[in-house]
């Protein structure tokens, strides 16, 4: 049976990579992420934590989707 935690291993070369492509032409999608996120109950601190953005590039984006 598989644990019920699993983490992906990935190489500092690789963590780069990944983080380039939520910088490239998937921020659209990455900001609906910050939105998903913020609607299950996570803090803008700690989505900005778990994506790598600023906090109040969060708040920004979530505020536009709520006044939208």
């Amino acid at each position: 049976m598989r644990p019920p935690t699993v983490f992906a291993n990935a190489s500092g070369r690789e963590c780069e990579r990944l983080r380039g492509l939520l910088r490239g032409p998937g921020r659209s999608m990455v900001r609906a992420v910050m939105v998903l996120l913020s609607l299950h109950g996570l803090p803008p601190a700690e989505i900005s934590s778990l994506l790598g953005y600023d906090p109040a590039t969060v708040r920004r984006w979530i505020d536009r989707f709520n006044a939208h």
